[in-house]
């Protein structure tokens, strides 16, 4: 079999400022420490990007956490 780059595996990224390879992973946690949300994504992709997309889910199933927040 040759390597010709017909099959993709998951997406992977280089954060140039960071450093880091491949994945980040971007969190929301509760005061306990548990995890609400989470996404994860190529390690290019910038923080403002991820930012809403792991956001917004958290913000619709926690209501109450609104209040909260700034």
């Amino acid at each position: 079999m040759s390597g010709d780059g017909s099959k993709r595996g998951p997406e992977h990224g280089v954060d140039g400022n960071k450093k880091v390879k491949g994945r980040k992973r971007h969190l929301i946690v509760d005061v306990l420490g548990l995890v609400v949300s989470c996404f994860v994504s190529a390690a290019n992709v910038a923080d403002v990007k991820a930012a809403p997309v792991v956001l917004v889910p958290a913000l619709e199933n926690n209501p109450r956490s609104r209040e909260n927040s700034g």
